[in-house]
C-alpha cells in the first residue's frame, strides 16, 4: 500500500489562487495577485508578507479566505512552521468560504508536521464526517490507517 505522502502534498496544486478572473476589482485582488507573484518567484517571506496584509486589510473577503489557506501553505510547505500554518487553516475551516474543505484537511497535514498524533487523527476524522466525499478523502482515509498500524 502506498503512503500518503509528506505533510502538504496533496493540497501542492491547489494552493496558487487565480486573480485573473475575480469579480472583485481592487486593492484585495492587487495583493493577493503581488503574494501570488511573490510565490511564483520563490520569495517565501514576502509572499506570507503580502498574504498577511490581504488577511488583515481585508478580513472578510474571498480574498482574505484565499490567503489563510495560501499562507498555511506556505508555512508548512516552504517555511517548515507547522504551528503557524495549524493557525492560518484553523481560521479558514471555521469559516463558511468555499476554501473550508482545503483547509480542514491542511489542519491535519500541519498537525502530522508538528508531530500531533493524536489531533491530526482526530481532524482526520472531523474531515472526513464533513467531507466524506471529497478527492481527499482516500488519502484521509489512507493516513488513518497508518495511523493506526503505527499505534499498535
Amino acid at each position: 500500500m502506498a503512503p500518503a505522502g509528506p505533510p502538504g502534498a496533496a493540497l501542492r496544486s491547489s494552493v496558487a489562487y487565480d486573480t485573473t478572473h475575480s469579480r472583485e476589482p481592487g486593492p484585495a485582488v492587487d495583493l493577493l495577485a503581488k503574494a501570488n507573484d511573490h510565490r511564483r518567484k520563490k520569495q517565501y517571506r514576502r509572499a506570507l508578507n503580502a498574504y498577511l496584509e490581504v488577511i488583515e486589510l481585508h478580513p472578510g473577503s474571498r480574498q482574505a479566505e484565499a490567503a489563510r489557506v495560501a499562507a498555511a501553505a506556505l508555512r508548512l510547505e516552504h517555511l517548515s512552521d507547522a504551528n503557524g500554518a495549524a493557525e492560518h487553516y484553523r481560521a479558514a475551516a471555521s469559516g463558511q468560504g468555499q476554501l473550508g474543505e482545503e483547509a480542514a484537511y491542511g489542519l491535519a497535514e500541519a498537525h502530522r508536521a508538528a508531530g500531533r498524533h493524536d489531533a491530526e487523527r482526530q481532524q482526520l476524522h472531523r474531515f472526513l464526517d464533513q467531507y466524506p466525499t471529497s478527492p481527499l478523502a482516500a488519502t484521509a482515509r489512507l493516513r488513518l490507517r497508518e495511523l493506526e498500524r503505527h499505534e499498535k
